[in-house]
């Protein structure tokens, strides 16, 4: 659209086969506002911030596409972004995180919302392997052949959900990521999350809560015998739930850890690990 005509938006715009590479910012960068916009087998690489960014777009769909080589994250949906499916993304060896899904520290319109990840793979990126930060309806993964999502060989947190409302990660391999430090050693962390606004005034801070979060069917762990403390672990967290045969594979010690502040429908109140009749720990010693 013209610019400062904010109410235009671009429409119905089709990439395939493109390659971004060794830009100077973002590779693929659509921006306030694009809409029906659709990635089909397009590469980003070597580019010095994001590979993808979809910034305040909606309708967006990346069928087959790569990420990797870029200094932050392979693909960023950021900005109140809503109506974005991600398709068989293969993202790798970028220096931030393979996929972030977040609204952004400035914003005051409405959070990012109804994003769906289905198959790929996310691995080997410096720091987590997928972010849902500030967003709301995520869902990774599902129960159908093809839609698990492998996130392996990050530097930090398979996955990592911040502050976020409504999310489901179900059906993924989730093994052989670093984890954090101390008692952060795990493959997926649901944690609060502080919203600074990027100011210096702490009264305009809000901390907000993860809720409504699901993890279900999933096979979390190790295929290297790695050790970590947990294969999941909640804080400040509304509504956290672990449904029916998730698979722990050994390398934790635990699967699950209450800590301060969860509701959660299937641990008990008290601050204690708990094994769900449902999950099944399996290796040996």
């Amino acid at each position: 659209p013209k610019p400062f005509t904010e109410l235009a938006i671009d429409t119905n715009i089709r990439l395939k086969r493109v390659e971004v590479m060794n830009a100077s910012r973002y590779g693929f960068d659509p921006h306030e506002r694009t809409d029906n916009l659709t990635f089909v087998a397009c590469v980003a690489r070597d580019n010095a911030f994001d590979g993808f960014t979809i910034d305040f777009c909606s309708n967006v769909t990346l069928i087959d596409c790569e990420a990797y080589g870029n200094g932050r994250h392979g693909v960023n949906v950021v900005t109140g972004s809503y109506g974005v499916t991600i398709t068989n993304l293969n993202s790798h060896s970028n220096g931030a995180s393979g996929l972030t899904i977040q609204t952004g520290n400035l914003e005051i319109r409405a959070l990012t919302h109804d994003i769906t990840v289905l198959g790929g793979t996310i691995h080997s990126n410096a720091v987590d392997g997928i972010v849902v930060r500030e967003a709301e309806n995520v869902t990774i993964g599902g129960t159908a052949p093809g839609q698990g999502v492998l996130v392996e060989g990050n530097g930090r947190f398979g996955i990592l959900v911040e502050g976020a409302i409504g999310v489901a990660i179900t059906g993924n391999t989730i093994q052989n990521n670093t984890g954090g430090t101390g008692s952060d050693s795990t493959e997926v962390r649901v944690r609060g999350y502080l919203q600074t606004h990027l100011d210096s005034d702490p009264l305009n801070d809000v901390f907000e809560f993860s809720s409504n979060v699901s993890i279900s069917g999933n096979t979390i762990g190790s295929a290297s015998g790695k050790v970590k403390d947990y294969g999941a672990r909640a804080s400040d967290t509304n509504g956290f739930s672990f449904a029916s045969d998730n698979t722990v594979v050994f390398m934790a010690q635990r699967f699950i850890q209450d800590l301060s502040n969860v509701s959660a429908t299937v641990m008990p109140a008290n601050q204690v690990p708990i094994y769900n009749g449902d999950n099944t720990i399996t290796g040996t010693e």
